[in-house]
């Protein structure tokens, strides 16, 4: 389930203004925009921090006290779209499809704007924007849904070996490694190291 269609609706507002927002703004500029209190509002960018959807980074206050925070949006794209790419891109290669798979999530990786999150915010992003809705637990993360299941079940070295990719790509620009566990226990999992 994505942020923006669950049952927080305040959450669902404060993503909305901030991917409106592309220079970034912060928690007292969200709540005049919105009419909600400042507490209210960093209430919901801590959780959509914590979900990977939002990035918070110090600037100067222009006086005294603590820097404010600038929120700015974590821009991943359209998850069919992508996907669409990369199961072209390994179409289209040569070699066995699990390998060519792999290496056309590993490309999508590169355009993905992630750059300065640790790995597993970085992952979390990512596949939350995308419809997995991971859940971290100690080493990895669980993806406890896939928006390309049946697929998935049907051809595993294909659409598995694109999001193996695509996990891949991400953790080594983050400077982690990573191992994707499919159909382990009910979901799939990604186990950083």
């Amino acid at each position: 389930m994505r942020i923006d269609e669950d049952a927080r609706p305040g959450a669902g507002r404060v993503l909305a203004a901030v991917r409106d927002a592309a220079a970034g703004v912060t928690a007292a500029e969200l709540g005049s925009r919105l009419g909600l209190h400042v507490t209210t509002v960093r209430f919901h960018l801590d959780r959509l921090a914590a979900d990977g959807l939002v990035a918070g980074r110090a600037a100067p206050s222009g006086g005294r006290g603590r820097p404010r925070v600038v929120y700015q949006a974590v821009r991943v794209p359209d998850a069919r779209v992508g996907m669409l790419a990369a199961l072209a891109d390994a179409a289209a290669g040569e070699g066995p499809a699990a390998e060519r798979a792999q290496r056309a999530g590993e490309r999508w990786a590169e355009g993905l704007d992630v750059d300065g999150l640790d790995p597993v915010a970085a992952l979390v992003a990512v596949f939350t924007e995308l419809g997995f809705a991971p859940a971290p637990f100690e080493g990895g993360l669980a993806l406890r849904a896939c928006p390309f299941l049946e697929d998935a079940r049907r051809h595993p070295e294909v659409v598995c070996g694109v999001h193996r990719g695509l996990a891949l790509g991400i953790a080594r620009r983050a400077g982690a490694s990573i191992e994707l566990r499919p159909f382990e226990g009910g979901v799939c999992v990604l186990a950083i190291a």
